[in-house]
């Protein structure tokens, strides 16, 4: 009898201490940015900077160092991608992306795209691409609806970004001879 009763008073201790629900991302969250950020300090101890655009849209910022590619820039940003009729948002966009100042020089073009190509081929769920600058981009978006996204959804494709960067990085660098 004491021994039962033990064991039921752990367990209610240990639902009643840090087993919090997980977090989980709405559509109609009006600052998602706001909101991953405090997920990704609180649960992860990692910090984005923020910013709103014209739109109210906050974007998270983060400068990332690496030992195998050059130091970039990380961006997660909330996109409203559909609206119910009286205006209220339904769905939203996530886009995870490397900001690099990875420039992909004329003569060298043909090859990184070949080499993206590949990587593309190999991790279908990223985005390689050369943007209108010249630059290499490389971006994740994962869609909340009304029923939810969790918050490690990010987190894990932000984690899974890094390490994909390190290698597709370090595999245009040298095709671009850097």
């Amino acid at each position: 009898m004491r021994l039962t009763g033990i064991v039921l008073l752990l367990l209610g201790l240990s639902v009643g201490i840090g087993l919090a629900a997980p977090l989980v991302l709405r559509a109609t969250d009006l600052d998602l940015g706001r909101t991953m950020g405090q997920y990704m300090l609180s649960a992860h101890n990692v910090h984005f900077g923020s910013q709103q655009d014209s739109e109210d849209r906050r974007t998270l910022m983060r400068m990332v160092q690496s030992t195998k590619v050059p130091e970039y820039a990380f961006a997660i940003i909330p996109i409203p991608l559909a609206r119910d009729s009286k205006g209220k948002v339904t769905s939203q966009m996530v886009v995870l992306m490397v900001i690099s100042e990875l420039k992909v020089p004329d003569d060298k073009r043909g090859a990184v795209l070949e080499a993206m190509n590949k990587l593309n081929e190999a991790n279908d769920y990223t985005h390689l691409y050369i943007d209108g600058d010249g630059d290499v981009a490389f971006r994740w978006a994962l869609v909340v609806t009304a029923s939810g996204l969790p918050a490690e959804s990010v987190w894990n494709a932000y984690a899974g970004m890094l390490s994909a960067w390190e290698t597709a990085g370090a595999e245009l660098n040298k095709v671009i001879g850097k």
